[in-house]
C-alpha cells in the first residue's frame, strides 16, 4: 500500500469513528439504536431512493402519455386488486417478520401455503367481478379482472422474502431485491405505456412482478439465508388476526377511489391519484424507519418500549416537518414541469401533504403489532377504520374531492390520536 492510499485509508476510519461516536452519544436523547439505524437505514434508503426515482419517472409517462380517463380506468383496477387480494392474508409478512425476529425462521414455510390456500378465494372473487361486469357489458373491465382473478392467488405471496430478510435484518439483501424488483417492473411498464393502449393489458407488468419475480425472489432468499427449523405455533393464527384486521384498513384506503370512479368519473380520480402520489411516496420513504424499528420492538420488551415510544414519536415528528414546509413551497414548480396536464391537483396534493405530520402514528402502530396486542388493534382497526369508511363515503358523496382529501387528512390526525391512547403507559398503573 502506497503512503498516500495508507493516509486516505487512515482519514476514512476516523471519520467513521466520529460518526460512530457522534451516534452513540446522540443514543442518550433519542433513546434508539442510532448506529443500527444509520446502517440499516443506508441500505433501506438506497433502495427507496432507486424505487421512488422508478416510481417518479412512470408517474411522468402515466400522466403524459395516457389520457386521463384510461389512467383513471387503470388506477380504479389496482384498487380493486389491492382489495381483493386481502384474501392473500396481507397481514402474514408483519407476523413472519415478529417470528423470525424471535427464531423462529421456518415460520415462513406454513405461511406460504396458508397464504397460496386462502388466495383461491381472492381468485373466485376476481372472476365473479369479471363475470359482472361482462353481464354489465362493461368489456374493458371484464377481461380485465379475469386476468386479475388468475393471478390472484399467487400476488403477493411469496414476497414473504421481505419478512425473512427483515425479520434476520439483512438489509443489504432486501434492497437488493427491492431494486431488482423495481428496475423489472420499469423495464416491463415501459414498453406497454409506449405501445399498448388496452388498460388491461396495461396491468399485466404489476401482477407478474407481483407473483411470478416475487416467487423467485423468495426461492433464492431461502437458498442465500440460513434458517432453522423452528415453527412459531401462533404465527400463522396471528397473521390470520392481522388479516382480519387489515381488512377494515385496506377498504378504507381504497374506498375514495372506488367512490370517485363510481360517483366522479375516471377522469377525476385520475386527478385525484396524482395529487396524492407525491406524499404517498414520501410517505413510503418515511416508512423505512418504520421497518427498521419492528424487528428491534419485536425483541423487547413492552414494559421498555412503553417507557420510550412517545419521544420516538416526538422526535420523527420534528424531524419531518421542514420536509413537509419544503414540498408545499414546491408543489406548484413540480408539477409545472412534470404534470403540466394536472395543474388542477396541484392544491389537493399540498394540503394532503399535511397528513405526513401524522406520520408518528406508523411508530405506535409497530409497537402494538411488535407486542402482539391483537385488542388494542382490533379496537383501532373496527373503530376507527370503519368511522373513516363512513367519513369518506359521506364526505366524497357531498363534496367530490375535497371531502376525500379532507376524510383523508383528518383521519390520519384521529388516527394518531387513537394509536396514542392505546400505546399509552400503563405501568404506573399496576399494582
Amino acid at each position: 500500500m502506497s503512503e498516500d492510499a495508507g493516509k486516505s485509508n487512515g482519514i476514512l476510519q476516523k471519520m467513521r469513528h466520529r460518526v460512530f461516536t457522534l451516534l452513540r452519544w446522540s443514543e442518550k436523547y433519542t433513546r434508539t439504536d442510532m448506529v443500527y439505524l444509520a446502517k440499516g437505514g443506508s441500505w433501506l434508503s438506497l433502495g427507496k431512493g432507486i424505487a421512488m426515482l422508478s416510481t417518479f419517472v412512470l408517474s411522468i409517462l402515466f400522466a403524459n402519455l395516457l389520457p386521463k380517463e384510461t389512467y383513471g380506468v387503470y388506477k380504479y383496477i389496482l384498487s380493486a386488486v389491492g382489495i381483493l387480494s386481502i384474501a392473500t392474508l396481507s397481514g402474514m409478512g408483519t407476523s413472519i417478520t415478529r417470528a423470525i425476529a424471535r427464531g423462529f425462521e421456518g415460520t415462513f414455510k406454513p405461511a406460504v401455503y396458508a397464504e397460496m390456500k386462502w388466495g383461491i378465494i381472492g381468485g373466485i372473487s376476481g372472476l365473479a367481478v369479471s363475470a359482472y361486469y361482462w353481464v354489465q357489458g362493461a368489456y374493458v373491465l371484464a377481461v380485465a379482472f379475469g386476468i386479475v382473478g388468475i393471478f390472484l392467488p399467487f400476488i403477493n405471496v411469496f414476497n414473504l422474502y421481505g419478512a425473512i430478510l427483515s425479520g434476520k435484518k439483512r438489509f443489504d439483501l432486501m434492497v437488493r431485491f427491492e431494486i431488482y424488483t423495481q428496475l423489472i417492473n420499469f423495464g416491463l411498464m415501459v414498453p406497454f405505456l409506449l405501445f399498448v393502449e388496452d388498460v388491461y393489458l396495461l396491468i399485466l407488468p404489476f401482477l407478474l412482478v407481483n407473483s411470478v419475480v416475487q416467487g423467485v425472489l423468495l426461492k433464492w432468499t431461502v437458498k442465500k439465508v440460513p434458517l432453522n427449523n423452528k415453527i412459531d405455533p401462533e404465527a400463522i393464527s396471528y397473521g390470520k388476526h392481522l388479516t382480519l384486521m387489515d381488512l377494515v384498513s385496506v377498504i378504507a384506503t381504497m374506498a375514495d377511489k372506488l367512490l370517485i370512479y363510481h360517483l366522479l368519473g375516471p377522469v377525476q380520480l385520475a386527478i385525484y391519484a396524482i395529487a396524492l402520489a407525491p406524499t404517498d411516496q414520501i410517505k413510503g420513504l418515511l416508512k423505512i424507519i418504520g421497518q427498521l424499528a419492528f424487528p428491534k420492538f419485536s425483541e423487547q420488551s413492552k414494559e421498555v418500549l412503553e417507557k420510550v415510544i412517545f419521544k420516538k414519536v416526538i422526535i420523527f415528528t420534528l424531524a419531518i416537518s421542514p420536509l413537509v414546509a419544503a414540498y408545499v413551497i414546491a408543489a406548484p414548480w413540480l408539477f409545472k414541469i412534470f404534470f403540466p396536464a394536472y395543474m388542477s391537483s396541484v392544491v389537493y396534493s399540498q394540503v394532503f401533504c399535511v397528513s405526513l405530520m401524522f406520520s408518528g402514528s406508523m411508530l405506535l402502530m409497530q409497537y402494538l403489532q411488535s407486542q402482539s396486542m391483537k385488542a388494542e388493534l382490533y379496537k383501532f382497526n373496527f373503530i376507527n377504520l370503519i368511522i373513516e369508511i363512513i367519513l369518506i363515503v359521506v364526505l366524497v358523496y357531498f363534496f367530490g374531492l375535497w371531502g376525500a382529501i379532507a376524510a383523508r387528512v383528518g383521519f390520519r390526525f384521529l388516527n394518531l390520536l387513537s394509536l396514542a391512547y392505546l400505546s399509552r403507559p400503563r405501568t404506573a398503573f399496576r399494582t
